[in-house]
């Protein structure tokens, strides 16, 4: 984010302004220590007559200038030409930069980015064994919680409720007119019959037909049907009497079927329903009815306004939650924090499981970019300027190499001063 990039280059700023007055101390320091040690050559040499111990302040002077100097020049020859003289072999950062560059990223790769290194330090780390510890500590699941929060109320402010809804009303049809009907709509069908359940629907028919035959319409229809049939006057006389007696007739075969459930007219309906649904399973025409049907029925648009009403009930209810100083969401997602890593603790093979998943993902990822941060750490360097880079590692590491001039004004200013002790030791003798 816009002002975490910000914060991240203020922070790089205050830092190498630091490093810089630390060096610039240093330097200073290191400089001074040479000039003392010039200071005080001159003065032993001036007064070397006056006393015998003014000879060895003078060789402890004399080696600590010689120190200094040689390791003055050994620094400043790392980044630049020594009082810009074309010393062979001096600026070795700048002049060799396009090296340092192609060494480093092999270094890097080599010793650091290796299968067996990167793995052994993700099995030391024993990632499900953190995560399950700090899951359980309550203000961690808390900071979950707000942090779902805060992301759920930035979501709901930044997107398009219009291209929410049309991508979710896609989405939903596409994975509803994926999913083949036919195998669960015989499955259904065939739980209903093992539980008689679809008795329900003959017996629902069987009533409604009952109840017709008993209505008015009943006999108007059943003399129509009968007057189709019979064309003799004669024989239409006898329509009345046809007519109740098909109906008495229709009604006491609804009655016996209805109370008896081996009736053959429920054993027929049993047959029906089951050869239909193993249809349903097995032939493609009925199969691709079914998925026309399904096709024809998610295209309806009532169901793709409910299909697109969903996100505006999911908006509507986490606004209004999130409106509450403490919201649902927030404590629902802390306690399901809490209790998975409770559970992660007892758990061993889940940790286990975890820890493997983690090292197994690793392995590729790995071998696949290992060759790449070589790459990277050269094109990086790449991109700095001479300049830049000699200014970059001599902030890294020029504090230390001061306090090598500093060691070397004191080494050296010893070594004089044993030599000075030895010379003068053997001249006694």
């Amino acid at each position: 984010m816009p002002g975490d990039t910000e914060a991240a280059d203020a922070a790089r700023r205050l830092r190498e302004t630091r490093q810089r007055q630390r060096l610039t101390t240093m330097r200073w320091a290191a400089t001074g220590l040479l000039v003392l040690m010039t200071g005080l050559f001159a003065l032993a040499h001036a007064h070397l007559g006056s006393h015998p111990a003014w000879g060895y302040v003078r060789a402890f002077a004399e080696a600590a200038m010689v120190g200094a100097m040689a390791d003055w020049f050994a620094v400043v020859a790392l980044f630049r030409r020594p009082l810009g003289l074309p010393i062979w072999h001096t600026a070795i950062v700048p002049n060799k930069k396009d090296e340092i560059a192609r060494s480093l990223g092999e270094f890097v790769e080599s010793h650091f980015v290796t299968v067996d290194t990167i793995v052994a330090r993700i099995r030391s780390f024993d990632t499900a064994t953190r995560l399950s510890e700090w899951l359980v500590k309550p203000h961690n699941a808390d900071k979950l919680g707000k942090l779902l929060t805060a992301a759920t109320r930035q979501i709901l402010a930044s997107v398009d409720d219009k291209q929410i809804r049309a991508m979710l009303r896609t989405a939903i049809t596409k994975r509803l007119q994926a999913v083949d009907l036919a195998g669960p709509v015989a499955g259904f069908g065939l739980d209903l019959m093992a539980e008689k359940r679809h008795h329900a629907w003959l017996d629902w028919a069987l009533q409604a037909t009952h109840e017709w035959l008993d209505s008015e319409g009943a006999d108007a229809t059943l003399g129509a049907a009968i007057d189709s049939v019979l064309d003799n006057r004669l024989l239409a006389l006898l329509k009345g009497t046809a007519t109740t007696r098909i109906r008495n007739g229709l009604k006491n075969l609804i009655d016996a079927a209805a109370k008896d459930p081996q009736h053959p007219l429920r054993l027929r309906f049993d047959d029906h329903i089951a050869h239909w649904l193993l249809q349903l399973e097995t032939d493609p025409e009925l199969g691709q009815h079914l998925r026309n049907f399904q096709a024809i029925t998610l295209e309806n648009p009532r169901l793709q306004a409910a299909f697109e009403g969903l996100w505006d009930e999911l908006r509507t209810w986490l606004s209004d939650d999130l409106a509450h100083q403490n919201p649902a969401l927030g404590r629902h997602a802390a306690r399901i924090a809490t209790e998975w890593g409770a559970g992660l603790t007892a758990d061993a093979a889940t940790r286990a499981w975890i820890n493997d998943a983690m090292e197994a993902a690793a392995i590729p990822l790995i071998i696949d970019n290992r060759g790449k941060v070589a790459a990277f750490i050269q094109a990086q360097i790449d991109d700095w300027s001479k300049e830049e880079m000699t200014d970059r590692l001599e902030l890294a590491v020029g504090r230390d190499l001061q306090f090598i001039r500093i060691n070397g004004t004191l080494v050296g200013g010893l070594v004089g001063l044993i030599l000075h002790l030895l010379v003068s030791a053997t001249q006694r003798l």
